[in-house]
């Protein structure tokens, strides 16, 4: 997908900064790369550009240089000296889906650390809220969760079919949680 989004922004047209050296490529910073089977409907970049363009400009020429099938839902202008988007993240909105329903607290849960041997940690030190949806479970967890290690130890645990779905990128600040697009 990084390769993709540089080839898309050099066919966009925009006036992105590239990198210095041999072979320059866009200046971009992605955010965490997700695990194998994990969707998402909220991945994140920075790019930055060498001279002003409108916003809505930046969009058509984006949409317009993409795949039918990728989606952009917005984007935002942050100033050259703020820290990526990315690294402001605390917190993920996640999607469980069971193809039927489930009854149990994910907050209950113990994931198994398979890098460091046996190593325990109770899921609900890092929870903030947690719901249920019909077959679904919706869970905002903080960012330094393994997603990787949590799809495996819910495939060990229950043994069918469920998928993980990243839905939003959020940051807790003041004690209020907010989309990571709504920072001022």
């Amino acid at each position: 997908m990084i390769r993709y989004f540089e080839r898309a922004l050099r066919r966009s047209g925009l006036p992105i900064l590239f990198t210095s050296g041999f072979s320059p490529k866009p200046k971009i910073d992605f955010s965490l790369a997700l695990p194998l089977g994990i969707q998402s409907e909220s991945e994140i970049f920075d790019f930055y550009l060498v001279e002003k363009v409108q916003e809505e400009k930046i969009f058509e020429k984006l949409i317009n240089s993409i795949d039918k099938n990728l989606i952009i839902n917005r984007i935002r202008e942050v100033k050259l000296n703020s820290p990526s988007i990315a690294s402001l993240i605390t917190h993920f909105k996640l999607e469980i889906s069971f193809n039927k329903k489930i009854n149990f607290m994910l907050k209950d849960f113990v994931l198994k650390k398979k890098d460091v041997g046996e190593n325990l940690i109770e899921l609900k030190d890092f929870i903030y809220k947690e719901e249920d949806e019909e077959n679904k479970k919706i869970v905002i967890i903080r960012k330094d969760v393994s997603l990787r290690e949590l799809y495996d130890n819910l495939k060990e645990f229950f043994q069918e079919n469920f998928s993980i779905k990243k839905i939003k990128n959020l940051r807790i600040s003041n004690e209020i949680l907010l989309d990571i697009f709504d920072l001022d």
